[in-house]
């Protein structure tokens, strides 16, 4: 019934990118609250459905606590959440034979990007950027050219849509993601771009 009601959104969402109706209600966000409400969400289903060895990480560099980013709450939660189910789905099942846990960390961390303005301008703009680097399985180098792209999916758990969405979510807000494979051979990073005023 979930499963059916997450297809049911994501379609919705699909529609509405295509449609270019997909509206974003801004407001103000304390960015170290969000995110850890979203790890404390999932370690509470972690624990729920015994899967009590996969260990979530929060962690800032190079920005304040309290910063505060201006997007939509909700498309926000829905990107990093996204994310994060990918990398609790992809954690490798050789991680318990090993003894070793399953590790996602999220990270933000503040920095400058090339950016273009609406006139197609360069120019270097604030950004926060949020990671989220798990010890999974990695990303299949059959995927990796159309990651982003609608079903690109080789797992039977998933709509092959969420990355999809995630992506333009980000971009409506005049961010970029992106991912790859970990240097170490052991699992991938996801991360976004958001727009960052504060000084």
């Amino acid at each position: 019934m979930q499963r059916l009601k997450r297809l049911t959104d994501d379609i919705l969402d699909v529609t509405r990118i295509e449609g270019n109706k997909l509206l974003l209600k801004k407001e103000s966000i304390c960015i170290w609250d969000l995110l850890y409400s979203i790890l404390k969400e999932f370690e509470q289903s972690l624990n729920s459905s015994n899967n009590k060895d996969i260990k979530l990480n929060l962690y800032f560099r190079n920005i304040e606590l309290d910063a505060i980013i201006s997007a939509d709450r909700n498309r926000i939660i829905q990107v990093v959440s996204n994310l994060i189910n990918n990398s609790i789905k992809f954690i490798s099942k050789e991680n318990e034979n090993d003894g070793v846990a399953g590790i996602i960390n999220l990270i933000v961390e503040k920095t400058k990007l090339n950016s273009k303005d609406k006139k197609d301008i360069d120019y270097i703009s604030n950004n926060i950027i949020i990671s989220i680097k798990d010890n999974g399985q990695g990303i299949d180098a059959e995927i990796f050219p159309r990651l982003f792209t609608k079903f690109a999916s080789k797992s039977f758990q998933g709509t092959g849509l969420g990355l999809y969405i995630s992506k333009n979510i980000v971009e409506a807000h005049g961010g970029k993601i992106w991912a790859k494979n970990n240097e170490n051979g052991k699992g991938a990073t996801f991360s976004f771009s958001l727009p960052f005023d504060n000084k």
